[in-house]
């Protein structure tokens, strides 16, 4: 007889259909797998509601009853049970984990069974194997925290002994002088903060070009900008041309220009299955939809390497906390990227807008809504524009410097960071690199 608890799987998916926000359900989904499930309706319904979720959708009981044709009386058994603890729900979620590992165990039992009864055959290796699987399973079970320290410690061990440390998991910006004093670890979140017009959005995609050129995977997610426009500008980027010449007046554009536009066109278009925009009107600018999107790319197979997001106070909330006042919303906001950056491993950089009373050079408590952006960044960075100084040689210098670093010292550069005009990008004059430059450092 099967290692089976009928009652557990209703339990389940019974507590996830009652959900009524779509955070929550989709935070309970990711829990589970179809293989928890014994009854081949419950997997069917799991693996319904686990389709909605990548769509973006919530799954309710009539889209169960109308998609699935479930009977009635069975879907009236799912449910009449219904818990009001999410700690009982977390529980039999892992109830649930241990009974497909039963399941699993078992019918590894007996295939090694069948094996050892068969005549003539040498299986020793296909035994191994079968003992191997149900191992690795059984340490799935264990609990995190010691599963995750003995492979920390091993890891640490490894890499001191290769006289490496944390480089296998910072992802490089591409970006010199970025590199040069950010170590961005996976699941760290880097913020950006500036006034209007001085560069966000334009140092964000320099640094998704020059992760791109790393062999890396980008993720972007923009709402006020549409996909065609972020490519263009890219590719803009890539060609120093103006993006305006490009997007409205093209006849305007010189030989050699076409010529750059042309190279960069090929160059992205290289990298085009590296590259995830959503943006403009037709993308719900949401935490859940970037989690959602990010789900379906990663059961594809694809590993995302950066996940940049402009900005973090354009994001929309969910209805429940509409009304709550804006900074606890923003907070929310804030928490929840940070925990998309975690939980898919990534590199996260949030674009921050600011406070519009500033004078002169903006600091962390200038960012809108700033306490939960401060507490959830690993590194926030500020740009800054002297706007009394001349435009010179086509740049236009832009006083860069950090205020939190916590994989390395505070820096900042006062005039060795600029903006080039008309395309927009972000570089560091030549001779800043020539020479043995020490950053300013910045009195916070």
């Amino acid at each position: 007889m099967a290692i089976a608890s009928i009652e557990t799987e209703r339990v389940v998916l019974g507590k996830i259909l009652c959900l009524d926000d779509f955070d929550s359900q989709s935070r309970y989904i990711g829990m589970c797998n179809e293989d928890y499930f014994f009854v081949p309706v419950h997997r069917d319904i799991w693996n319904l509601m686990n389709k909605l979720m990548i769509q973006g959708r919530m799954t309710c009981p009539n889209t169960v009853f109308t998609e699935l044709e479930v009977n009635e009386s069975v879907l009236a058994d799912i449910l009449a049970n219904r818990f009001e603890s999410n700690e009982t729900l977390k529980f039999n979620i892992k109830t649930l984990q241990s009974y497909s590992a039963r399941r699993f165990y078992a019918l590894g039992g007996s295939e090694i069974m069948n094996l050892a009864h068969a005549g003539g055959v040498d299986c020793s290796d296909l035994i191994l194997q079968i003992v191997d699987d149900i191992d690795k399973r059984a340490l799935s079970l264990k609990s995190v925290k010691q599963r995750c320290s003995k492979t920390l410690l091993e890891s640490i061990a490894r890499n001191m002994k290769e006289g490496g440390s944390k480089e296998l998991r910072v992802v490089e910006y591409g970006v010199p002088l970025l590199d040069k004093y950010y170590k961005h670890e996976r699941g760290h979140t880097h913020t950006i903060g500036a006034k209007p017009s001085v560069g966000k959005t334009a140092l964000a995609l320099t640094i998704v070009r020059g992760v791109l050129g790393k062999g890396g995977t980008a993720f972007i997610s923009v709402k006020e900008s549409d996909a065609e426009e972020i490519m263009c500008k890219m590719i803009c980027q890539e060609a120093n041309v103006a993006y305006a010449k490009m997007r409205y007046d093209q006849s305007q554009l010189t030989a050699p220009e076409h010529i750059r536009i042309q190279n960069a066109i090929k160059y992205i278009y290289s990298m085009q299955e590296r590259i995830y925009i959503y943006g403009g009107k037709d993308w719900e600018h949401s935490p859940e939809a970037i989690e959602a999107q990010m789900e379906a790319i990663e059961q594809r197979g694809v590993k995302i390497d950066l996940v940049v997001t402009d900005y973090v106070q354009n994001l929309k909330v969910p209805v429940r906390i509409q009304a709550k006042p804006r900074y606890q919303q923003v907070e929310w906001l804030t928490e929840r990227m940070a925990d998309i950056h975690k939980r898919f491993d990534v590199a996260g950089v949030l674009l921050s807008q600011l406070n519009r009373n500033i004078d002169g050079r903006p600091h962390v408590h200038n960012l809108k809504e700033a306490s939960k952006i401060e507490e959830e960044s690993s590194m926030i960075t500020f740009l800054h524009k002297d706007l009394t100084k001349p435009v010179r040689d086509s740049q236009i210098d832009i006083e860069i410097y950090s205020e939190k670093n916590r994989n390395g010292e505070l820096w900042g550069m006062r005039d060795g960071f600029c903006m080039n005009v008309p395309s927009t990008h972000f570089s560091t004059k030549n001779h800043r690199y020539e020479q043995s430059y020490q950053p300013e450092s910045v009195q916070v």
